[in-house]
């Protein structure tokens, strides 16, 4: 995995695994609702949801019904597929901050946590649709709108906006003169560059000699 041209690792430490912990229980909650949902559209299991069921869908129910009712577990499928995608592939260096080889690794640790964070706020607002889905499937009017979909909106924005601030910590905002200053060499390397001329002409004195 890189950065830019700057190797990385995944590091994987207590709070990484309990972030992907809370997300795999997530997951495994949307799933199990989906399957208890189809189960009782199936076989209701009492009998009040049977007649709900039967007046609704007096001539069966149809193929639309089960595509709506599978939509945000298939979403969820999705946001897992893409997190791990994006966990493994090879990112690009910001172009809002410069990236050395010293907070190469510091920056994908502090992306890769935000990434696990937006996973769980995303599988939470897709398990809260799930379960409204359900509820208009039935025809019981809930609205798609729901407090726990802005309040994971407003964490999202805040995950974004503390990453952010993470980074500027540790690594200088690009501008054009940061942009010249990464580019000259240090007084190190200059140095370097003075001794291995002169030992060429050294060299080439030698040689004619």
């Amino acid at each position: 995995m890189k950065i830019g041209k700057y190797q990385v690792k995944l590091n994987y430490g207590i709070l990484k695994g309990f972030i992907d912990v809370m997300g795999l229980l997530l997951a495994y909650l949307i799933y199990q609702t989906t399957f208890a949902f189809i189960g009782n559209l199936i076989s209701p299991s009492n009998s009040v949801l049977k007649r709900i069921i039967e007046t609704i869908f007096a001539d069966g129910i149809p193929f639309h019904v089960w595509l709506w009712g599978l939509t945000f577990p298939i979403i969820a499928v999705g946001v897992i597929a893409f997190s791990v995608w994006f966990m493994f592939k090879k990112h690009k260096e910001p172009k809002r901050f410069i990236i050395t080889g010293g907070n190469a690794q510091k920056y994908y640790d502090t992306i890769m946590i935000t990434n696990s964070l937006l996973r769980i706020l995303a599988l939470l607002a897709l398990w809260d649709l799930t379960y409204i889905c359900q509820n208009n499937i039935l025809l019981q009017g809930t609205s798609w709108f729901s407090l726990q979909l802005i309040l994971d909106v407003i964490v999202a924005g805040l995950v974004i906006y503390i990453t952010y601030c993470r980074i500027a910590a540790f690594a200088k905002v690009r501008t054009a003169e940061n942009e010249k200053t990464a580019e000259k060499p240090s007084a190190k390397e200059e140095g370097k560059v003075r001794i291995k001329k002169k030992d060429d002409g050294d060299e080439d004195v030698i040689m004619r000699g």
